[in-house]
């Protein structure tokens, strides 16, 4: 993307730790946190994930899969069981145990069939279970996001909510702060592509953060460069726009 970049907030709630004194405890790593990915009628698509022990020590990994959703503005996520997406994304291990700085490849196998139509929003946890006679018991639980199109593209309505600029711009680089608004009927998520206009310097398109059914995201967007004089910002996605004028001198 050259000298142009895009940083956003994006909490996506991944790994957490469960009841814990202040003892040492086993740990484990999934990689990749995300996975994106898209689903023909009737295709049964396998995939992984990888699951390390980065200790020395031996431990004991159940797997599971749960769905989630966005629970605030700010990205975060909460997950919660459904029996439809357990049935369509099928693992095939549920344990196992691995050794000091042991890895091992979990696959997965998503059937269109089965899952719901349109966006399917899944995590695969692993937990590593509580060393026995320990003195203080603590679960480590660590997930990877799935986000997948399933069949069919879902009606997307996307608003740009909120367009903030300075009408002076100074320093380094052009700045602006927006937020998307996911106005789709539930579940819709996806990963939206923004067009980010700065008239007469060019424009550029970048992928978005996971915004989902209900939910807005808040994006800061800076693009450095020398620019002198009149500039029109505008953000643009599926169909809807917000411009604003500024006078910039980087």
């Amino acid at each position: 993307m050259s000298r142009y970049w895009l940083a956003f907030v994006f909490a996506l709630g991944l790994t957490f730790f469960c009841n814990s004194s202040p003892v040492a405890a086993s740990s484990i790593r999934l990689q990749p946190a995300i996975v994106r990915g898209s689903l023909g009628t009737g295709e049964k698509q396998k995939g992984y994930v990888d699951v390390i022990n980065p200790d020395s020590s031996k431990i004991v990994v159940s797997f599971n899969v749960q769905a989630f959703r966005q629970k605030d503005d700010s990205g975060a996520v909460e997950f919660y069981e459904d029996t439809q997406l357990s049935r369509g994304l099928l693992l095939d291990l549920n344990e196992v145990e691995l050794g000091g700085h042991e890895a091992l490849r979990l696959y997965y196998q998503a059937d269109a069939a089965l899952l719901p139509a349109g966006d399917v929003l899944a995590a695969i946890f692993a937990t590593v279970k509580p060393v026995k006679d320990a003195p203080a018991a603590q679960a480590v639980r660590v997930g990877t996001l799935l986000v997948l199109q399933n069949t069919s593209t879902p009606k997307r309505q996307l608003a740009v909510a909120e367009l903030s600029v300075s009408p002076l711009q100074f320093g380094s680089a052009l700045q602006a702060e927006f937020a998307l608004r996911n106005d789709s009927p539930p579940v819709n998520a996806f990963f939206p592509q923004i067009t980010v206009s700065t008239a007469p310097y060019g424009q550029q398109v970048v992928d978005g953060p996971l915004v989902t059914s209900g939910r807005q995201r808040a994006i800061s967007y800076v693009k450095p460069g020398n620019y002198l004089g009149p500039v029109k910002i505008t953000v643009s996605v599926e169909g809807a726009q917000k411009s604003r004028w500024v006078f910039a001198i980087t």
